[in-house]
């Protein structure tokens, strides 16, 4: 078989598998996620990570955000996890997940710290997570 007729075939195969529930062991877009400080008078501290990144703490004043951009992983397995402080509470949460948020969050994820929960919002803005304060 052809060079060509190689690469083709690779092309094919990669193809096929866009629409198939195995499409998470590709090469994944960039992605941007925000966590924000919806609590009014209060200051919280947001300490995210992966595997690799270590992203550090960051005090966030109301209405300020913290965000990063990524390139998700070829074994779609991107994981960026964030604790969260506030005066009264503290709880850790998947910022990130590649299996579950691939197409919810694709191209960005804002999450909003509120002191009823954090919010996740959709690619789209929409409130479709919550997370209760343990």
């Amino acid at each position: 078989m052809s060079q060509f007729n190689n690469v083709l075939l690779l092309f094919v195969v990669l193809g096929a598998l866009v629409d198939t529930p195995w499409a998470y062991l590709l090469p994944s877009d960039d992605f941007s996620v925000a966590v924000e400080n919806d609590i009014s008078g209060e200051d919280i501290t947001v300490h995210c990570k992966s595997g690799d990144d270590d992203l550090g703490p960051h005090v966030l004043k109301t209405w300020e955000n913290f965000h990063w951009n990524f390139h998700g992983n070829f074994g779609g397995t991107t994981l960026y996890f964030c604790h969260v402080t506030t005066q009264d509470k503290s709880t850790r949460f998947d910022a990130f997940k590649y299996s579950k948020d691939r197409q919810r969050c694709s191209p960005k994820c804002t999450w909003k710290v509120q002191k009823s929960g954090i919010l996740g919002f959709n690619k789209n803005d929409k409130n479709d997570v919550t997370i209760n304060w343990p």
